[in-house]
């Protein structure tokens, strides 16, 4: 639509057009004296209106919003800007609208729930569970009681969980002790199962997965080692090549359960 063809149109949409045009000159203009091309990201030029914020040039805040970029002189700011306008600068209010512009783009931070405990790590203590067994139903409590144990929390719908299953295989059958614990339904698990070939006793955790949270799990799969003294010993987020490869060293593994040319990352998170 050009210019010309806005005169005929009601006065308030012709205000928003203009408005339009005149941010859109912005734009172009911020692109141009950037010189990385004809467009640049919104979040880049945030940056270099914080960096003129914070050298007290207001105007050039109101240039990116409202119309064209006026000139500048002075050192140059972040990403290259320069950092004042020229005729003059505003301390106080660059600094002013710099805490605001921190305050409203930088990510927030959450206090963790009170009704959340982080998760457990090595000198913790495992919390007391009882989860019915994926097998034949058998109710099974603290099965680290009967030796040191690894426990494997996965879900059948985790890549990661996956690609760590046949892992879980491979130290049971090393000889360590392993129960994996699945935040899905006995019949779900079943078919994970035979699909990833997990060869290790498994439990079933119905929701609201009160044992995950006990635990304070943030993402699966995730791992502990615990002794028969119900102490945490190991605490594995995730797959890690080199702590899984360590984990099975302790348990007294001879092979690596992963090696560089396996194809698998040696790192991702669950």
């Amino acid at each position: 639509m050009s210019r010309a063809s806005t005169a005929t149109r009601p006065p308030a949409i012709r205000a928003r057009v203009r408005v339009a045009l005149r941010r859109r000159a912005a734009w172009a203009a911020a692109s141009r004296s950037a010189r990385v091309g004809p467009v640049r990201s919104r979040g880049a030029l945030a940056a270099d209106f914080a960096g003129a914020l914070a050298a007290g040039a207001p105007g050039r805040g109101a240039a990116l919003l409202s119309g064209p970029v006026p000139a500048f002189d002075g050192p140059p700011g972040l990403l290259g800007w320069p950092g004042r306008l020229a005729g003059g600068r505003d301390p106080d209010w660059g600094r002013a609208g710099f805490r605001f512009f921190l305050e409203a783009m930088a990510p927030r931070l959450v206090p963790a729930s009170p009704s959340i405990d982080p998760m457990l790590t090595v000198g913790d203590k495992a919390p007391s569970f009882t989860l019915p067994a994926v097998e034949g139903g058998e109710e099974v409590t603290d099965p680290w009681t009967e030796g040191p144990t690894v426990l494997a929390f996965f879900k059948v719908s985790c890549p990661v969980c996956k690609m760590v299953a046949p892992m879980l295989t491979k130290l049971s059958e090393g000889g360590a002790r392993v129960v994996a614990v699945g935040e899905d339904p006995p019949e779900a698990i079943a078919q994970y199962i035979e699909a990833q070939g997990q060869r290790v006793p498994t439990l079933s955790q119905p929701a609201p997965y009160s044992v995950s949270e006990a635990y304070g799990l943030e993402a699966v799969p995730t791992v502990f080692l615990v002794g028969p003294d119900g102490g945490i010993q190991e605490a594995i987020a995730g797959w890690n090549r080199d702590i899984w490869n360590g984990l099975a060293s302790t348990l007294g593994l001879t092979e690596p359960l992963s090696t560089p040319d396996d194809g698998l990352r040696p790192f991702r998170p669950g």
